[in-house]
C-alpha cells in the first residue's frame, strides 16, 4: 500500500503500522499459487452449477424422464452417463490434486490455533507509549489520539475532557 508521502504511519523503531510482504514469496511461486487459486475458484463456480439450475430440473422433471426413459430408454441415460461421469471424476481429481499440494504445503503447522491475546507492554514495544497509558486508551470508550510530525502516536487522551482548537484559532 503506498501512501502520499505527507502521510506517515510508524510506530516504534520504524515497525510498520500495516504488515505487507508481497516480496518475501518468490514470483514464481506466487504466479504458481495465483494460477492454482483461478482454477480453484473456476471449479467451485462450476461445482455450483446443479444448485443453481436445480429450479428448473426440478419443474422439468417430466422432459427429462419423457426424453430418457420413454424415447430413448436406458440407451439415452446411460449414453449421458457416459459423457458426463468423466467430467464429474476429472473434477473431483482436481479437486483432490489441489487439497493434497495444500496438505503438503501446510504440513506441520498448526494453522487454526487460537491466538495469543495482546497484551499491553507488547502493544507498547511497538508505540512509543507505555503501558499504563495504553491500558487507560482500551479503558474509554471515546478517545483522542496525538500524532507527532512523523505519525509517532504520542497520546491517547479522554474525548470528553479534551477541548479541540476552534478552525479560527480563537
Amino acid at each position: 500500500m503506498s501512501l502520499p508521502t505527507h502521510i506517515r504511519i510508524r510506530c516504534a523503531a520504524e515497525h510498520p503500522l500495516i504488515f505487507e510482504r508481497p516480496a518475501s514469496q518468490p514470483k514464481a511461486a506466487r504466479g504458481a499459487m495465483m494460477l492454482a487459486t483461478g482454477i480453484g475458484w473456476t471449479v467451485w463456480v462450476y461445482l455450483w452449477r446443479p444448485a443453481l439450475t436445480l429450479l428448473p430440473w426440478f419443474f422439468g422433471a417430466h422432459i427429462v424422464q419423457h426424453q430418457w426413459i420413454e424415447l430413448a430408454g436406458w440407451t439415452g441415460l446411460i449414453d449421458f452417463a457416459i459423457h458426463t461421469v468423466p467430467y464429474g471424476w476429472a473434477l473431483c481429481a482436481i479437486l483432490l490434486i489441489w487439497a493434497s499440494v495444500n496438505l503438503i504445503r501446510f504440513r506441520g503447522n498448526e494453522r487454526r490455533k487460537p491466538r495469543p491475546e495482546a497484551t499491553p507492554e507488547a502493544d507498547a514495544q511497538w508505540t512509543r507509549m507505555n503501558a499504563a497509558s495504553l491500558i487507560e486508551g482500551r479503558r474509554l470508550k471515546s478517545l483522542v489520539c496525538s500524532h507527532d510530525a512523523e505519525g509517532h502516536l504520542l497520546a491517547v487522551l479522554n474525548k470528553s475532557s479534551y477541548t479541540f482548537p476552534t478552525e479560527l484559532g480563537e
